[in-house]
């Protein structure tokens, strides 16, 4: 068995095209989802996904997951990184620079 962990970046564009871009820490093609720190891993998300729902505030969020039902439900994002869930920590955002159709990702 081959086991491997890796760094994702998740870009999400909002319905005004402006574009947030943050670093996912992932463990065999999932995302290592964050307990009290993102070094600190709690559980796997799967499919992290940015949801825009119309009449309500866009979120992102795991929509299914190797957690427990009570974590997944504090595994919840405003589209720009606050945790929406209780004392999980923000998503940790990425700088980038645009030129056209090409982003140029950097660590802040």
């Amino acid at each position: 068995m081959i086991w491997y962990h890796g760094d994702a970046l998740f870009l999400v564009k909002d319905k005004d095209s402006k574009i947030y871009l943050y670093y996912l820490p992932t463990w065999e093609g999932k995302v290592m989802m964050p307990y009290k720190h993102w070094w600190q891993h709690e559980g796997y998300c799967p499919d992290l996904v940015a949801e825009f729902i119309e009449g309500r505030d866009s979120i992102i969020h795991c929509k299914s997951s190797d957690g427990t039902e009570f974590l997944t439900r504090q595994w919840k994002w405003s589209i720009d990184g606050k945790n929406l869930g209780s004392d999980l920590p923000d998503l940790i955002a990425v700088g980038y620079k645009q030129q056209g159709n090409i982003i140029e990702a950097y660590y802040r």
